[in-house]
């Protein structure tokens, strides 16, 4: 079966769909989503539940799954999403790879894959499972960290951020948003070098919201989300953050690395884990810009908590090369002022 699923995700084109899995980084992106797949059953809206202040219409097949279906797929979706990650990258140093290679037996190449037919069914994925899909956050959260980082499929990589938020709700997002934010802040960043237009479509119908939602929901989180660059798309963003930070904009370096630094020791997961040192490295660039010597003049205390935690990320992190990479940058930064 998983030679069958693997094998259609390659080749297969259903009549009509010649649409899906087509390069659209300039097209305008439909942050709402644009329907079923050409082709497909017959689609209806479904208003999810008020998650936390979060309603959003999706559109879903209207033959749902059965309740075995749905059962079968919940006790399985983590293996999914491996298989699915191991098929996407191509990638046979990873760990997954020896745990799973037995039941790929076709020579899983990223470059052989669709990979926008691939994403379109990952969004569709996720609507199979729609009240069930917060369990797996973190683990969901990850595999699009890696599916959809710097992918020309914008369209579909949008939808599968838009139906994973929109699922599990901001409200349980809470640990993960700053994460959350960063990777949505990319591909904001890849539209606006490609289509202004289609940037400016995905700030106002989709990230401000993001922002604004959990500024509402979790002020506390806010002092960790990443600095919005001063575009005129993200005015209504940087406005709901100027809000929510209120007192706290005139938090010290020194406080703020505080701050990110307990995020970084106190978590396990490794997404969020990723968006603090994110958050480290970005404060430290900064205030080097500014005032190195606010760096350089770090108390030897706090100094050497930084770099204890630096070097147990780089430890554990043998599975990320991207991060361990990122952490090195950090360390090598520290130590140049």
């Amino acid at each position: 079966a998983v030679d069958n699923i693997v094998s259609a995700l390659k080749t297969h084109q259903p009549n009509g769909a010649a649409s899906v899995g087509s390069k659209r980084p300039g097209n305008a992106p439909t942050p709402g989503g644009s329907g079923a797949i050409a082709g497909g059953p017959a689609a209806r809206k479904r208003r999810l539940a008020d998650k936390g202040g979060d309603a959003a219409v999706v559109e879903v097949a209207a033959d749902g799954p059965s309740p075995e279906v749905v059962q079968t797929l919940e006790g399985s979706f983590l293996h999914v999403l491996d298989i699915l990650e191991i098929v996407l990258t191509g990638n046979r140093q990873s760990p997954k790879w020896a745990e799973y290679s037995s039941l790929l037996n076709a020579q899983c190449d990223s470059d052989a894959v669709d990979q926008g037919r691939l994403l379109a069914a990952i969004a569709l994925l996720f609507e199979l499972v729609p009240e069930s899909l917060h369990k797996f956050a973190p683990k969901v959260l990850e595999f699009l960290q890696s599916a959809t980082a710097g992918s020309e499929y914008l369209d579909e990589s949008i939808r599968c951020w838009q139906q994973f938020v929109n699922f599990v709700g901001v409200q349980r997002l809470k640990p993960l948003i700053p994460a959350v934010v960063g990777e949505l802040l990319q591909i904001a960043e890849q539209l606006k070098r490609q289509n202004p237009v289609s940037c400016q479509q995905f700030c106002d119908s989709f990230f401000s919201g993001v922002i604004d939602s959990s500024c509402k929901q979790h002020p506390d989180v806010v002092v960790l989300l990443p600095a919005l660059p001063q575009w005129s798309e993200l005015r209504a963003a940087r406005a709901a953050l100027e809000k929510a930070v209120g007192p706290q904009k005139q938090n010290t370096f020194v406080e703020r690395l505080k701050v990110g630094l307990q995020q970084l020791e106190n978590t396990t997961q490794q997404a969020v884990r990723r968006a603090a040192l994110d958050h480290i490295r970005d404060l430290v660039a900064v205030q080097r810009a500014i005032s190195p010597a606010d760096v350089s003049e770090l108390n030897t205390t706090l100094l050497a908590k930084l770099m204890r935690a630096l070097f147990k990320f780089l430890w554990e992190s043998s599975a990320w090369p991207d991060d361990q990479l990122k952490c090195g940058q950090l360390l090598g930064a520290i130590g140049a002022v």
